[in-house]
C-alpha cells in the first residue's frame, strides 16, 4: 500500500502532467476539491481553473517543468520553470510574442486524495521584466 507521502506526490504529478500542461482544466474537479483555497477568489476547481486559463489565454503554449518535487505526508512542495509564449493580453499587456521562463514554487495539501490547498509564490518581477513591461535593470532610489 502506498504511503500518505507516495499518495500525495503522484497526485500533484498528476496536476501538472495531466491538467495543467495539457490544458484540461475543465477537468480539475477531478483532482481539486469543492472547496479548494488557493492564491486567489474563487475557490475550487472553477477558481484555480480560472487564474490558469488567464495565463493559458495570453500563452497558449503554456508549459511547467517541474524541477523540484518535495513530499511528506498531505503536503507536496514544488519549483517550476513556466515557459510560454505572449500571443494574447493580459492583465492590460498587450501580446509582445515574447517567449518568456519564469519561475516559481508551491506549496499543495491533499487530502482524500483531493487537492485541499495551494500557497504560491511567483517571480512577478522578473515575469513583468521578461514581457518589457518594467525595465530590466531598476536603477537605484536616489
Amino acid at each position: 500500500m502506498p504511503s500518505l507521502t507516495d499518495v500525495s506526490r503522484r497526485l500533484v504529478r498528476r496536476l501538472y502532467d495531466e491538467y495543467l500542461n495539457p490544458g484540461h482544466l475543465d477537468r480539475l474537479g477531478e483532482i481539486v476539491a469543492a472547496d479548494f483555497i488557493g492564491p486567489a477568489e474563487p475557490r475550487g476547481p472553477a477558481g484555480f481553473a480560472a487564474s490558469i486559463g488567464a495565463l493559458r489565454a495570453a500563452f497558449p503554449d503554456l508549459r511547467y517543468e517541474l524541477t523540484h518535487v518535495v513530499a511528506e505526508d498531505d503536503r507536496v512542495a514544488v519549483r517550476w520553470i513556466c515557459h510560454g509564449t505572449h500571443r494574447g493580453p493580459f492583465r492590460g499587456i498587450g501580446p509582445t510574442g515574447v517567449t518568456i521562463a519564469t519561475v516559481g514554487s508551491a506549496i499543495f495539501q491533499q487530502q482524500g486524495g483531493m487537492l485541499v490547498r495551494a500557497w504560491v509564490e511567483t517571480d512577478r518581477l522578473g515575469f513583468l521584466q521578461a514581457l518589457g513591461a518594467l525595465p530590466a535593470e531598476i536603477p537605484p532610489r536616489p
